[in-house]
């Protein structure tokens, strides 16, 4: 079993109950053929609607990235988000670390990310949420 554990993505602070989209393409590279890069997270506006349900969009494109889009993605609003990603075998492990105080209201958030460096085979990326989703790495 082999597990390994990416740096930390930081994103610009989200202000209150607002609607905001940060985008972070730097990245930690403590493994340096797996990693997760380009990080954007959008967040709505404050609302006591019933959310929408969660969805996830994934792509590999002709260059073996991974494309990742997991959106209304619920929680307090006013926060920051970073993406933590560890390989266990075939297993992409992603979780998403709340940063910051959180307000007194809800938000939907779209995470969305790539993830390079996967050698080529067939991977099951786990997300928050009970999302998963399989990739065929070439």
């Amino acid at each position: 079993m082999k597990f390994t554990t990416l740096g930390i993505l930081s994103l610009a602070f989200l202000s209150a109950c607002e609607a905001k989209s940060t985008e972070d393409t730097s990245s930690s590279n403590d493994t340096p053929n797996f990693e997760v890069i380009n990080l954007t997270v959008t967040s709505a506006e404050c609302n006591d609607e019933e959310p929408p349900e969660e969805s996830l969009y994934v792509y590999v494109n002709s260059e073996s990235v991974v494309q990742v889009s997991h959106s209304n993605v619920l929680s307090s609003a006013c926060l920051n988000f970073d993406v933590e990603a560890s390989l266990d075998g075939n297993d992409v492990n992603l979780s998403y670390i709340e940063v910051g105080e959180p307000c007194d209201c809800t938000s939907t958030y779209t995470l969305a990310y790539d993830i390079q460096g996967l050698e080529s085979g067939i991977f099951r990326l786990q997300l928050p949420g009970n999302m998963t989703e399989d990739v065929n790495i070439q």
